[in-house]
């Protein structure tokens, strides 16, 4: 890990905390376009891709899962490896779950916090 990422990993964890006491919820920015826009479809999507991404660990069977690495391209270009990843952490429980991901538009530097869940 270069300097600056680790310099940089305790102020995103403050962040990470102070976003999670706001209580708002980011509303979709692509549904209908990357993803199902209609919940009950969507669901049954996420629903399928999760059950087809093989069986889950038994809760408390192995170290629980501190990080993972996911795909976020359309969900029928990388669903089902995305979901692979999260059956890993199914029947864990997590106090606080941080999110990292790059910026698609150009021109953007540095950090962008939403303050939403």
């Amino acid at each position: 890990m270069t300097k600056p990422a680790r310099l940089l990993l305790p102020v995103l964890l403050c962040l990470a905390g102070a976003i999670g006491a706001t209580g708002a919820v980011r509303p979709p920015a692509v549904a209908g376009s990357w993803y199902p826009g209609d919940p009950q479809a969507l669901g049954a999507y996420l629903d399928r891709v999760l059950r087809d991404a093989g069986p889950e660990a038994a809760p408390g069977e192995g170290a629980p899962v501190r990080a993972l690495i996911e795909p976020h391209a359309g969900y029928r270009y990388s669903g089902a490896t995305a979901a692979a990843g999260y059956r890993l952490v199914q029947g864990h429980h997590y106090k606080r779950v941080v999110v990292l991901g790059p910026a698609h538009h150009g021109g953007f530097h540095g950090l962008s916090v939403a303050p939403v869940l």
